[in-house]
């Protein structure tokens, strides 16, 4: 969070109010001085913390991260070769391949 308030043109940070954490796991006090140092550089207000949920899971993926960890898997059959590209928009495009 802080390293997109740096990076973003002051005309874009006037426009954000707020950021939410997802997916935390653990005791969610132990971040509390964490959102205060966001706040704190960033001036933007936390809207809330929302915990990592087992049934999340099966929602699709919000980065290319899981591209990273599905091809550490183990061998099979099939497979399926993953161009990493410095930008991706729909993460969850190649879930079906991941069965």
């Amino acid at each position: 969070i802080a390293g997109t308030h740096l990076i973003l043109p002051e005309e874009d940070r006037r426009m954000i109010a707020g950021y939410l954490i997802n997916k935390f796991r653990g005791d969610v006090s132990l971040f509390d001085d964490g959102l205060k140092a966001i706040g704190k550089f960033t001036g933007w207000r936390c809207f809330g913390v929302v915990p990592w949920l087992k049934a999340a899971a099966r929602l699709p993926s919000e980065d290319s991260v899981v591209l990273e960890r599905l091809a550490s898997g183990e061998a099979r059959a099939l497979k399926v070769a993953v161009p990493m590209l410095g930008r991706i928009a729909n993460f969850d495009d190649l879930d079906p391949l991941n069965a």
